[in-house]
């Protein structure tokens, strides 16, 4: 009984001819990518909780820095109660400051972190960041104490702004041209 060899279907025979790969070695490349990205969003979430853990102590005695809740959106992963993991790799980590001060209403800040790694090139070390609002910072060494100084600039500069608009300390008037005066005039004229 002679062996014929198996006919391809109509589906495989558009597609260029390429070595059947085993059975076993997409399930290998399944459990080692499963394998890198648990331990990428493992990662993303120890980067983070660095960061707010360092930031903490900066924050002083009347301020206290909590996790916020965040709800993905579609095609987005629950990773912490407080992160979420976007589509593009990127994790995001919500968070809220509450500060109380004597004869002020307490005030809470939220704001969000974002965690990720970039690949780096064949010989060069894998770079993680981490962002806020539009800034990023490279954290080549995973967060150390150096790296997260300009983050942690960037942030208090941004809560200080927030709390800035909430309670003013002068007021501000707005300049006017001799032009506005004018139409203000003709305006009152007309009617």
């Amino acid at each position: 009984m002679s062996t014929a060899a198996p006919t391809a279907s109509a589906a495989t025979a558009q597609q260029p001819a390429t070595p059947v790969k085993d059975k076993g070695d997409l399930s290998a490349f399944y459990a080692d990518r499963a394998r890198r990205h648990r331990e990428y969003v493992a990662g993303c979430i120890q980067l983070a909780d660095k960061a707010i853990r360092a930031l903490q102590s900066r924050l002083g005695p009347d301020a206290r820095l909590a996790v916020q809740s965040l709800k993905p959106s579609p095609g987005q992963k629950q990773v912490t109660p407080n992160g979420i993991l976007q589509e593009d790799g990127l994790a995001v980590f919500g968070y809220a400051i509450d500060f109380d001060a004597p004869q002020t209403p307490p005030h809470v800040v939220n704001f969000f972190l974002s965690v990720g790694k970039l690949t780096g090139e064949k010989g060069k070390p894998d770079d993680w960041y981490i962002g806020h609002d539009t800034a990023n910072f490279s954290m080549p060494s995973g967060g150390s104490d150096q790296e997260l100084e300009p983050l942690f600039a960037h942030v208090v500069k941004a809560l200080e702004a927030a709390i800035v608009t909430t309670y003013p300390t002068d007021a501000r008037q707005e300049k006017k041209t001799s032009d506005d005066a004018h139409q203000k005039d003709r305006q009152g004229e007309a009617s």
